[in-house]
């Protein structure tokens, strides 16, 4: 098609079913098998591998990931990202385990303005458990479904209150949570301070709301404290004015294995352009 002068659209979406470095029991960087980016010219992409394993430490039925990018020629002529991860049979270490872990991003820009529409349905936490126990994660696939202005420009998701005040109790209930570790307060009480999301220029909250079936005083909102183990983190979200990072599963090791391990990532930051 010839170049005119309506708008274009760079797509960028990325998707990440595994990966992460360990440091223990040996040095090791895990390349993820399933990694995959989209063109940004868009189209569709996809990886798929079944029966990985890192020795002792991690074990994965199948994992894949697909990504797409659409334009829609017969409405609102708007662009659609799409990035898929899904994790299937996990299991860290005799620890963790969980049947499905699923990362689903969305993000649609509109012809006009600059400011997308965001979905994060099918995201998912299917049977997580740990050392056999089953655990029941709140997951709130609605963070992006706020009200915009009637006739007026859309508010960046950076600014709108509705948005900036759920990242803010979510901080509040993590920090504030009984027996929550120092490390926990360091890390997320910045969003819920005076400044803290102005002067980093985005903000961090998650999906998960409260982990159920775990023992006392050992979750923290997303966050699970595993004895002898480390610490799961749930359904992480990290966004500015434009792009959308979700991490549906980390794990931060500290016993036999020392390292990170992240699964189920999905990111999004295309722009229209002029």
């Amino acid at each position: 098609m010839k170049a005119g002068n309506e708008r274009v659209f760079f797509y960028h979406a990325d998707g990440n079913a595994i990966g992460g470095v360990l440091q223990r029991p040996y040095p090791q960087v895990i390349t993820s098998p399933t990694s995959i980016s989209l063109a940004s010219a868009g189209g569709y992409g996809s990886s798929r591998t079944d029966g990985f394993r890192i020795d002792h430490v991690l074990s994965v039925q199948a994992a894949y990931a697909h990504v797409a990018g659409t334009v829609d020629e017969g409405t609102d002529g708007s662009w659609t990202s799409l990035v898929t991860t899904v994790v299937e049979g996990v299991n860290i270490l005799e620890v963790v385990t969980a049947d499905r872990i699923v990362a689903q991003l969305s993000v649609k820009h509109p012809r006009e303005g600059y400011v997308p529409t965001v979905s994060l349905a099918g995201c998912q936490l299917v049977n997580l458990c740990v050392n056999g126990k089953s655990l029941d994660p709140q997951l709130n696939l609605n963070v992006f479904n706020v009200q915009q202005p009637e006739n007026q420009p859309r508010v960046s998701f950076l600014r709108h209150p509705d948005v900036l005040q759920t990242a803010i109790a979510h901080s509040q209930k993590i920090t504030g949570a009984a027996n929550a570790p120092d490390w926990v307060k360091f890390r997320y009480g910045w969003v819920a301070s005076e400044k803290g999301p102005e002067e980093r220029g985005y903000l961090l909250c998650s999906l998960v709301d409260e982990v159920r079936g775990a023992p006392p005083n050992t979750t923290y909102g997303h966050v699970v404290s595993i004895p002898d183990f480390g610490d799961l983190i749930l359904g992480e979200l990290l966004f500015d004015s434009g792009s959308f990072h979700l991490t549906m599963l980390r794990a931060e090791m500290g016993c036999m294995a020392q390292g990170t391990l992240g699964m189920a990532v999905a990111a999004s930051n295309g722009r229209p352009m002029p």
